[in-house]
C-alpha cells in the first residue's frame, strides 16, 4: 500500500490588514506574513545575481565565501519544476544533520542559515510557525483576570502535491495551543508536535537555529513550495520587472524612446530559477560593473501562449551579502541577532488586489523599486556572553551565546569565524584552561 508523504509549505507576502501584532504576525524581524495558496509573490526573471561585499570578505574570509556559494549551488542544482515528479518522493523529508563538536561549541552553520534566508527572499516562509494561525480573537469580559476569549484559527500551510491546507510539515504532525498575552492584548496559536519523538522544525525554510545542526540540502517541503510558486502553469498577472525592455511580441505601451516597455500581462512561471555570482570590483568592495542580460518570458493572450524576448539592464546585484553588527534582541535579555535582511518590495498588478481590493496577491518581488539591492547581513559581533545582575556578574557565570562556524558530517574540525579564529581558542573561551 502506497502512502502519500505528509508535507507542506508556507508562502510569504505583504501583511494583510488583519495580520498585525494582536495575532502575532508582522512582528519583530518579520519581513512578510503567510499568504493564501493562490496569493504568492515571486520573481519573473529566470536569473538573479548575487554578490558578496568587502565586509563579508573581511570577517568570514575565503572559506565563508565558499559556504555562501554552496548555499546558492544547492538551489541551482534543483531541476526545473516541470522535471520534478508529481509526488516529489525524490526529495527527502529530513536533511538536517548534527555535528556534535560544533554543538558543544555553540556554533551556527553559516551555509544552512544563508540557505534559509535566501528561501525567504524568493517566496517561502516558515511552515512550522504558520501551520496554525490566529485569524481573530475577542477577549471576553474581564479577560485580564479570567483569561476567557473567543478565537478563530486558520491554516496557512499547504501540501506540496494537493495544495490543500495541512497540519503536517515534512511528515511531522502539529496541533495548536492558544496562548494569550498580558492583559489579553494579543494571542497566538502556538504549534505543538503530536508525537513527542518526531523531528521538529525540519524544513530549511523554518529558519530555526540550533547549535551544531546543518542541512545537507533542501527538504521535500522546501522544494514543493518553490515548485508551486515557479511552475510554468502558475499564471499571474504582472510585469516582468520595471526596467526590462521588450524586444518584440506581446502587449506593450509607448515609451519615451523608440524602445518598447512591457505592460502587465498574464505570465507563466519561470519554471527554473538560477543564481549567478557577480563580484564587486576594487578593494573597497563597493563598485559593481553594470551589464545586460537577455532572457525569454511566456505570457498568455487570447488563450494563446506567446514567447517574449527581453533585455534586462543589471545595474546592481539583486542580492548583496554582508557582515555587520546587526544589533540585539528586544528587552528584557539582550541577545545578538543572527542576521538582518531587507523586506522584499512586494508589488501587484492583479486586478482583484489593486482594483477590487479583495485579495492580498498574487504579486511580484520587485527589488528594482528599492534604492539598494536586497541585502542579507550576518552578525559579526563575534563571541558574546549574556548574564543577569546582581548574580551573574563574572565571566565564569555568564553564558556563552553563539559563534559562526562551518561544518559537516566528516571528521574535520569545524571552521570558526571570524577567519582568524580557531577551535582551540573557542574551547578555551567557553570551557576555560
Amino acid at each position: 500500500v502506497l502512502v502519500q508523504p505528509a508535507s507542506a509549505f508556507t508562502l510569504i507576502g505583504p501583511a494583510a490588514p488583519w495580520q498585525d501584532a494582536t495575532v502575532q504576525m508582522n512582528v519583530g524581524s518579520d519581513v512578510g506574513t503567510p499568504q493564501v495558496i493562490d496569493e504568492e509573490y515571486r520573481y519573473n526573471v529566470p536569473v538573479l545575481y548575487y554578490a558578496i561585499d568587502g565586509s563579508f570578505h573581511d570577517y568570514f574570509g575565503a572559506r565563508g565565501v565558499q559556504e555562501i556559494d554552496k548555499a546558492f549551488k544547492l538551489l541551482n542544482d534543483l531541476p526545473p519544476a516541470s522535471a520534478m515528479s508529481d509526488t516529489l518522493t525524490e526529495f527527502p523529508l529530513d536533511t538536517a544533520r548534527l555535528n556534535f563538536k560544533a554543538a558543544s561549541l555553540n556554533l551556527i552553520d553559516l551555509k544552512s542559515t544563508a540557505l534559509a534566508l535566501i528561501l525567504e527572499q524568493i517566496g517561502l516562509l516558515e511552515p512550522t510557525r504558520f501551520v496554525w494561525c490566529l485569524r481573530a480573537f475577542t477577549p471576553g469580559q474581564d479577560c485580564q483576570t479570567t483569561g476567557i476569549a473567543s478565537y478563530l484559527i486558520i491554516k496557512r500551510n499547504y501540501d506540496p502535491v494537493t495544495w490543500e491546507p495541512t497540519s503536517y510539515v515534512n511528515g511531522t504532525l502539529y496541533t495548536f495551543r492558544l496562548i494569550l498575552g498580558p492583559d489579553c492584548a494579543f494571542g497566538d496559536a502556538v504549534e505543538e508536535v503530536v508525537d513527542p519523538l518526531a523531528t521538529t522544525d525540519n524544513a530549511v525554510a523554518d529558519l530555526t537555529v540550533r547549535f551544531g545542526r546543518y542541512f545537507s540540502g533542501l527538504t521535500r517541503d522546501d522544494v514543493g513550495g518553490l515548485r508551486y510558486i515557479y511552475r510554468s502553469p502558475n499564471l499571474n498577472r504582472s510585469e516582468t520587472m520595471p526596467g526590462n525592455v521588450l524586444l518584440g511580441g506581446g502587449p506593450w505601451m509607448p515609451a519615451t524612446t523608440n524602445l518598447i516597455a512591457p505592460s502587465p500581462s498574464l505570465r507563466l512561471g519561470i519554471d527554473k530559477m538560477r543564481f549567478e555570482k557577480r563580484n564587486f570590483d576594487s578593494l573597497l568592495g563597493t563598485f559593481f560593473q553594470p551589464f545586460t542580460n537577455v532572457f525569454q518570458a511566456k505570457i498568455v493572450t487570447n488563450s494563446t501562449v506567446l514567447t517574449e524576448n527581453y533585455i534586462r539592464p543589471v545595474l546592481r546585484p539583486d542580492f548583496v551579502l554582508r557582515a555587520a553588527d546587526v544589533g540585539v534582541t528586544a528587552p528584557p535579555v539582550p541577545v545578538p541577532l543572527i542576521a538582518s535582511r531587507i523586506q522584499p518590495p512586494y508589488t501587484s498588478q492583479n486586478i482583484a488586489t489593486t482594483v477590487l481590493g479583495h485579495n492580498n496577491g498574487p504579486g511580484m518581488m520587485d527589488f528594482t523599486a528599492t534604492v539598494d539591492s536586497l541585502g542579507i547581513a550576518f552578525n559579526k559581533v563575534g563571541p558574546s556572553w549574556v548574564g543577569t545582575t546582581p548574580f551573574l556578574i563574572r565571566e565564569p557565570q555568564a553564558r556563552f551565546i553563539y559563534n559562526w562556524g562551518s561544518f559537516d558530517g566528516s571528521t574535520n574540525e569545524p571552521v570558526i569565524y571570524p577567519s582568524t579564529a580557531s577551535v582551540r581558542e573557542l574551547e578555551r573561551q567557553i570551557f576555560g584552561n
